[in-house]
């Protein structure tokens, strides 16, 4: 696609047919690093935006035509509706005939002028364009893209940063600024916007850096609201339902969201296609209000987000009954649909999930399967009561393949069966949360000791001073039940609990005891959130001698790890350094599935490496340097197979 988009602009601008390769996008003998378009230009070029015109020249302040600049665009969002209007004997036409259609020459000159007389004038199409026309242009596309707009506050500061903003004509100020809040347009060096001048093809570039931005992710708002929705008010049903309302209104049945543009909300992740539309309706109801995951349908609600078969579509609950329920999603064309109707016992925990934005959550009897309060001393008393019944003794036969279905914990065969209905014996109906550290196991855990004897099980006891557990479960070779299961704790690669967050569980781990290898370099324990948090408090301060002045990392310096390797450099000295920054001199171990990994793992992809920020179930993201030394945040899903190479501390 790209290539063909550099073909149509070359075409378009009269440019010369050579095409500047990324590796020499830096090498513009008319562009100086101190020119104020130079990044901008940099950019476009090193991802084969732009085209040169001869002898490593750009020509950065060479005009454009209205035709010139409309033609970017629709190559850009537009191309099939070019395509389909065919040819003309005035190349501008299809082009120009377009954008009108999409009302993106809306309050231009040249749009007032076809409007005023019904037809093009090729005088006027060809004429330079004004950057008061460009910016309308750039405000009318988002408008029909449905972009989010910038808040009030960005807007009233972008016409601060305007200089020459109070002598922008009315019709134009709104266009500027917005173009100015969403980073689409910026000024000269004196901060002015010059909007009588023509457009460069300088600033083309700076529109085509920022409308391929915008194309590839579509902004969210910084939601600041925890306990309300958006509109202020209380997170009812009733209110929920009116948001919704609003929405279908703006979202139309059979209108496109564009389904090759990536939503990040703050709460929810990343997305794109039906998951990134769902985000982003479901961020226009609830703001930056939690998230939280709900297992039984019967508690389902409007506003809430449903993932079907293993996440394969995203919807947003629209309309309930007693038995069904509907939702708004878009297909892979971004076609949305606000008629997909499903009953509440389709609804399958193995393969589907539903997660919640009310914070009133429906919750469980907080109590056992005996109906006492869930405390470590009574689950060991369910767990000896258990450990004496005839269906679970030692030596009692469960075969690999018998089965259990847990109405909390899902579906299991073997030992996972076995270990899930051990689990309901002593929980019954208690929700369980999975746990990511081992120092937090407790008694009455389901674990997945994968590296060890490849089970399941549930902890029956825990031997700090030794690091290793007891758990009680079915050998799937032998196939009978044993209580005397024993792993270290460090090959435990799953975690389940099942007691409630003010559970009263006392820990008989002593943390006086524990040595400097257990700690952090700051001195706390090694916990996932420590190791978040200190490795938060390191980029933050991005100093000492391996940082460049400008909080860049320092690409010419070599690093020396005395746990991974000495004298690299790159990315591979930035992700070592952080995780002796964090863990000291704490030795690495290597893992093999990246569902194990956790905050401050190193991970190498092709010549990449970086640092593990967050882990999601099938993606994690993780910090890592561009050539530059530029600092930036990437993430890599698990399913792709693009993980080489993955190193742990804890």
């Amino acid at each position: 696609m790209k290539a063909g988009f550099r073909r149509a602009i070359a075409l378009s601008l009269g440019l010369c047919a050579m095409t500047i390769p990324a590796s020499a996008a830096t090498a513009f003998t008319d562009v100086p690093s101190t020119y104020w378009g130079y990044s901008y230009i940099k950019e476009a070029a090193s991802n084969g935006l732009v085209s040169g015109i001869g002898d490593n020249q750009y020509g950065p302040e060479q005009t454009l035509s209205n035709a010139q600049f409309v033609t970017m665009v629709c190559n850009l969002f537009y191309a099939d509706q070019v395509k389909s209007q065919g040819t003309s004997s005035d190349w501008w036409r299809p082009y120009m005939n377009v954008a009108y259609a999409n009302g993106l020459l809306s309050g231009t000159t040249v749009g007032q002028q076809y409007a005023s007389g019904g037809a093009w004038s090729a005088y006027s199409v060809n004429g330079q364009i004004s950057r008061y026309d460009m910016a309308q242009v750039m405000y009318n596309l988002s408008s029909a893209q449905k972009w989010e707009s910038p808040d009030s506050t960005s807007l009233v500061l972008a016409q601060l940063l305007i200089q020459d903003f109070g002598s922008i004509p009315a019709n134009y100020q709104m266009p500027v600024a917005y173009c100015y809040a969403k980073g689409l347009l910026s000024g000269d060096e004196n901060s002015n916007f010059n909007g009588s001048a023509s457009t460069t093809r300088a600033q083309a570039a700076v529109v085509l850096c920022g409308l391929n931005d915008a194309k590839k992710e579509i902004s969210a708002p910084t939601y600041t609201n925890t306990s309300r929705l958006t509109n202020g008010l209380v997170a009812s049903e009733t209110n929920v339902a009116n948001l919704v309302d609003e929405l279908w209104a703006k979202y139309p049945n059979h209108d496109q969201w564009n389904a090759d543009a990536s939503y990040t909300s703050q709460r929810l992740g990343s997305g794109t296609g039906d998951r990134g539309f769902v985000y982003m309706l479901s961020d226009k109801i609830f703001g930056g209000m939690p998230v939280n995951r709900i297992s039984d349908p019967a508690d389902l609600r409007i506003g809430d987000v449903i993932a079907l078969n293993n996440g394969s579509q995203y919807g947003l609950v629209c309309k309930t009954s007693d038995s069904t329920f509907s939702y708004v999603t878009c297909d892979s064309n971004g076609w949305i649909d606000w008629n997909n109707d499903m009953r509440r016992d389709d609804l399958d925990d193995r393969y589907d999930t539903v997660y919640t934005r009310y914070l009133s959550m429906p919750e469980p009897d907080d109590v056992l399967a005996n109906g006492e309060e869930p405390t470590r001393a009574n689950v060991e008393e369910l767990l000896d009561e258990l450990r004496d019944d005839r269906d679970y003794e030692e030596g009692e036969t469960w075969r690999v393949d018998d089965d259990y279905e847990s109405d909390v914990l899902g579906y299991g065969e073997g030992s996972q069966g076995f270990a899930y209905l051990i689990s309901d014996e002593i929980f019954g109906d208690l929700d369980y949360n999975k746990v990511r550290d081992y120092e937090d196991l407790r008694i009455g855990d389901v674990i997945y000791d994968r590296h060890h004897n490849g089970l399941y099980g549930v902890v029956v006891d825990i031997n700090w001073s030794r690091d290793i557990c007891v758990y009680v479960s079915a050998d799937e070779y032998y196939e009978e039940i044993s209580w005397k299961f024993t792993c270290d704790l460090d090959d435990i690669t799953t975690i389940y609990t099942r007691y409630p967050e003010d559970a009263k569980y006392e820990n008989d781990r002593d943390e006086d005891d524990w040595d400097e290898d257990d700690r952090l370099t700051n001195g706390d324990r090694i916990t996932e959130s420590n190791v978040s948090a200190l490795m938060d408090e390191i980029l933050e301060e991005c100093s000492g001698r391996y940082f460049e002045d400008d909080g860049y990392w320092d690409m010419d310096r070599s690093y020396d790890s005395n746990v991974f390797d000495v004298d690299v450099d790159g990315s591979e000295a930035f992700a070592y350094y952080m995780s002796d920054e964090i863990f000291g001199n704490r030795g690495a171990d290597d893992l093999r599935y990246p569902e194990d990994l956790r905050a401050g793992d190193v991970i190498r992809m092709g010549r990449q490496y970086g640092i593990v920020d967050t882990v999601k179930d099938d993606r994690c993201t993780y910090y890592t340097v561009d050539k530059d030394g530029y600092i930036y945040r990437d993430t890599v899903y698990f399913e792709d197979d693009d993980i080489d190479a993955m190193g742990t501390r804890y």
